[in-house]
């Protein structure tokens, strides 16, 4: 068992249960912690700017501007959650790194690659197949033969 003196005191524990929470709100705040946001409303300058108003699980405001500058960012749309990276990394206008978030569900696995394209190949054209990706002739009687 361990000495009672040896225990810190209320105060010092205290002491550090607030510096803690306030370490973790900041982080919080400045999204160093990933937090899920939802589209809240847009609004359009009569000048095409965009601004999206996010919210978090604690009802704080995250504005992000638009439209984006690189192309690769995610458009926001109000059906999904997102993750927003902290700070502006790519360090132009408007490029906050925008993550949508995707569930993946046994339903999403099956119907992946539905509906499949189908090719028809033309005799003697080589086609890849849709399962393995190599390269087969054109005719399942030519594979059927022995060479």
């Amino acid at each position: 068992m361990r000495d009672a003196a040896r225990f810190p005191s209320t105060d010092s524990m205290l002491a550090c249960m607030s510096r803690l929470r306030e370490a973790h709100n900041l982080a919080s705040f400045k999204r160093y912690l990933p937090e899920v946001f939802w589209l809240d409303r847009v609004e359009q300058s009569r000048f095409g700017v965009l601004d999206y108003h996010l919210r978090d699980k604690k009802d704080r405001l995250f504005v992000l501007h638009g439209p984006p500058m690189v192309l690769c960012t995610t458009d926001v749309h109000f059906e999904r959650p997102y993750i927003v990276a902290p700070g502006n990394l790519l360090g132009g206008a408007n490029t906050n790194l925008v993550f949508a978030i995707r569930e993946t569900t046994e339903y999403d696995s099956y119907w992946q690659d539905y509906p499949r394209r189908r090719h028809i190949a033309a005799p003697g054209e080589e086609r890849e197949t849709p399962h393995t990706g190599a390269a087969e002739s054109g005719s399942k009687l030519d594979r059927l033969l022995p060479k």
